[in-house]
């Protein structure tokens, strides 16, 4: 299973209740299977904000184009966040592109890493994942410290993509003419919203009442993700980064 497809992916019961959304999914220690997934409900709530849930895998009846899922809840998380977005680097220093995705299911998980536009697989046996994702040849495995291990779980992936893309200037804001954005969006039709984790914005994407959903400059986390389907806006950002490819 691609575990990235859930992120921003709406929520329904099995009798068509809309339950919210998935903002985070979380994973096992050792990669192999989701835990949970962090939600969160729409709802109306006394102080405007959204309500956030736990909701166990073991509840998700299915997974497509929407998640069906029981109403199952817990209390906290478990696992860690899925690390889609950190830079991967090969064991020599080699900057070998952005994580997009990881496949969970039998045989161990699978690390997809986007560069240029081409993506190239890796087996568990030849990544350690840290700040970044580490990659040696196959079968090379260097084992996690404790130290690595901890700072893994304490460090979610909004600040490692803040921390790695310091160096990176921002694009120059500018207005682009609707019929410009739709004939892009045309040709880029294809593109799958979930591999825009990782990549540059070119423009600031602002809602309806100007709030600010992605700066110029700054790579696409989850929450920019979540926050762009909320608003209706993913195929602005779709089109926003088509020439921004890691």
């Amino acid at each position: 299973m691609e575990v990235s497809t859930m992120i921003g992916t709406e929520i329904f019961s099995p009798a068509g209740e809309k339950l919210g959304y998935v903002k985070t999914v979380y994973l096992s220690k050792d990669r192999k299977k989701i835990t949970c997934l962090l939600c969160v409900d729409e709802g109306e709530q006394e102080d405007g904000a959204d309500d956030e849930f736990v909701m166990p895998f073991r509840a998700v009846l299915s997974v497509k184009d929407v998640v069906i899922a029981k109403k199952t809840r817990i209390a906290k998380t478990i696992g860690s966040p899925v690390p889609v977005g950190i830079n991967a680097y090969s064991d020599t220093g080699e900057a070998l592109g952005t994580l997009c995705e990881i496949l969970v299911g039998d045989g161990g998980p699978v690390y997809i890493v986007t560069k240029n536009g081409v993506r190239t697989p890796y087996s568990d046996d030849s990544v350690v994942i840290g700040e970044a994702l580490m990659i040696s040849p196959e079968g090379e495995k260097k084992q996690r410290t404790a130290k690595a291990e901890k700072k893994v779980s304490a460090s979610p992936v909004v600040a490692t993509l803040q921390e790695t893309e310091t160096d990176v200037a921002p694009a120059e804001e500018k207005s682009v003419p609707e019929s410009e954005l739709l004939t892009v969006a045309n040709a880029g039709s294809g593109v799958d919203r979930l591999n825009l984790l990782g990549r540059q914005v070119k423009i600031t994407v602002r809602d309806g009442n100007g709030e600010t959903i992605a700066k110029s400059g700054e790579r696409i986390t989850p929450e920019i993700l979540s926050n762009a389907r909320k608003n209706n806006l993913l195929l602005r950002l779709t089109v926003n980064t088509l020439t921004n490819l890691v």
